[in-house]
């Protein structure tokens, strides 16, 4: 991993804590504003559910006080109706007063035309409900079949003089008059209010109410709100209309019971300003955060990746043979002392490289004496002898003395590298032996490629190349042998070929002492020798691995 990203890394770990502590905040404010908004809601429909209070109780009032009436109680109706027609316009709100007997017949009721009979109410719930409890009872919804409207009744028994039960008294109450005081701008579809009856249908809702009212609560839905008791809050889908809400409600017991007032707004509407400064807050941190990393980008490269590539360009220039290369990095700061103790190092290593080989070219020179007075005394000696078998053989013997003494005269060329170019060194070898066993040297065709080798492999293959050349002036004809020397690098790998036009059909891949040599040679150097013809002429190549990383091709 590099620098660069390091320091990244290291400054989103860093980060990490801020982000965290952001998002604790974020789910504090989250958390808080869902409290508040609940409190609020429940808030709201208590006040709503008191104001339906407020207006219930002044029709229980009404009704009550009209059942005590003597004329109602003693069932005086032509009185009763005239008391009716002229209490009802003083109540707003309120479209008939009515009283009945104890069949549900309406015997008097405001504005009653004369001689004019009114429907029955016995099958109205509220007549069965304030009859079987005797008590003031509040209606669900209904539709006027007089009013022509959406209405609710209230009602309470009327007793006779006896204080038996003769009939009921109730009041018919418009529900659009309702709504319409509960008609505010601040309603809007993300803050609503719903009223439900007992069996779950609208009475009020605003806004919206001339839609909603007179429709039924869906029953899995009402199912769960008629279990709620008192007041409190909850968040669900509306059935109604399909918004998510939060939800205060008042489950209302008594005096009012199973009317269901609710108060809610909208999630979205309700988060609108934390989820607006949520974004904004993750947009101005995203862009700090951009900018915080592009200024770090620039002062690391600056300030940290530039200085350490300065370094670490004049280490890698140091160890490809570039003794001179030193770090430019100034200054006392941490980089400035590194390159500082880089040079030293290079100075020193440098020194040591260069004493190194003036005592390898030193004693380079004296083992390449060596080697070439061995060769002179093995020549000496040579002539010396009459035998040809003995001849042959120390020529043999000088040529690999030769051969060694050219690998060590290489690496005397090669200032400050402990390697040795093995092209000139096959090159300059097969020349020697052609010149000292051909007739004419202009038989002997080489072709070489550069390649630099460690010295040990090298003179393991100038060492072959002696015995291939020699083996091929042998049986190609002697000093009339026409011979030719390829050596080229291929990808990974070396080869050297020596190609000779054959004259004896045997020996040259014999079992002797050059030949296993060369083998032991070839096995040493990784590399396998294979023997073949073409046209007519002996090809014998050498191929072996380059392998060790230090080798590359010469320039």
């Amino acid at each position: 991993m590099s620098i660069r990203r390091r320091l990244f890394v290291l400054g989103g770990i860093f980060l990490l804590p801020v982000f965290g502590v952001g998002v604790w905040n974020e789910y504090t404010d989250y958390a808080q504003r869902e409290r508040h908004v609940r409190a609020t809601v429940a808030q709201e429909a208590r006040y709503v559910g008191a104001e339906f209070e407020r207006l219930l109780d002044g029709a229980r009032s009404l009704v009550e006080t009209i059942a005590h009436v003597p004329a109602v109680q003693q069932g005086d109706w032509a009185a009763c109706g005239q008391l009716l027609t002229t209490l009802r316009p003083f109540n707003p709100g309120i479209l008939a007063l009515a009283a009945t007997d104890p069949a549900g017949t309406v015997m008097c009721a405001s504005d009653q035309s004369p001689g004019a009979s009114l429907p029955t109410v016995g099958d109205r719930p509220h007549f069965r409900l304030a009859l079987q409890r005797e008590s003031f009872v509040i209606g669900g919804y209904a539709y006027g079949r007089q009013t022509a409207g959406h209405v609710m009744h209230v009602a309470v028994v009327r007793r006779d003089a006896a204080g038996a039960v003769s009939g009921i008294v109730f009041a018919t109450i418009s529900l659009d008059w309702i709504a319409s005081r509960y008609a505010r701008s601040s309603w809007s579809e993300d803050h609503v209010v719903t009223v439900a009856d007992s069996a779950g249908t609208i009475l009020m809702r605003q806004p919206g109410h001339d839609r909603f009212v007179g429709k039924p609560i869906p029953e899995a839905a009402w199912s769960r709100l008629r279990q709620l008791t008192g007041n409190g809050s909850f968040e669900d889908v509306s059935p109604l209309d399909g918004v998510r809400r939060i939800v205060g409600y008042v489950a209302q017991a008594s005096p009012s019971p199973g009317l269901f007032m609710a108060v809610g707004v909208s999630r979205q509407s309700a988060f609108a300003d934390l989820h607006n400064a949520t974004l904004r807050g993750i947009l101005a941190s995203g862009i700090g955060i951009l900018a915080a990393f592009g200024f770090a980008w620039f002062t690391a490269r600056s300030l940290i990746t530039r200085p350490f590539r300065e370094i670490l360009g004049s280490a890698k220039a140091l160890a490809g043979g570039r003794l001179d290369a030193r770090s430019p990095v100034p200054g006392n700061g941490e980089f400035g002392q590194l390159a500082e103790a880089f040079n030293v190092v290079a100075d020193r290593l440098t020194s040591e490289i260069r004493g190194k080989d003036m005592l390898l070219r030193e004693l380079s020179h004296r083992v390449m004496n060596s080697l070439q007075m061995l060769n002179s005394t093995v020549l000496l000696q040579q002539r010396a002898v009459k035998d040809e078998r003995t001849r042959e053989l120390l020529g043999q013997i000088g040529g690999r003395v030769m051969a060694i003494a050219e690998a060590y005269r290489q690496l005397h060329r090669v200032e400050g590298e402990d390697v040795i170019d093995v092209g000139d060194l096959i090159a300059e070898v097969a020349e020697q032996t052609c010149h000292s066993l051909l007739a004419d040297g202009s038989m002997c065709h080489i072709s070489v490629q550069p390649l630099t080798l460690a010295p040990d492999r090298a003179i393991r293959a100038g060492l072959i190349a002696n015995e291939l050349v020699m083996n091929a002036i042998k049986y190609g004809g002697g000093p009339q042998a026409v011979v030719r020397v390829d050596f080229t690098p291929d990808g990974g790998s070396a080869v050297l070929a020596v190609r000779n036009r054959r004259v004896e059909r045997e020996g040259q891949a014999g079992g002797g002492f050059g030949s296993r040599m060369v083998s032991l040679l070839a096995t040493d150097l990784g590399g396998t020798v294979e023997m073949r013809e073409d046209e007519g002429d002996a090809v014998v190549t050498l191929r072996f691995p380059v392998q060790s990383p230090m080798l590359a091709i010469a320039p």
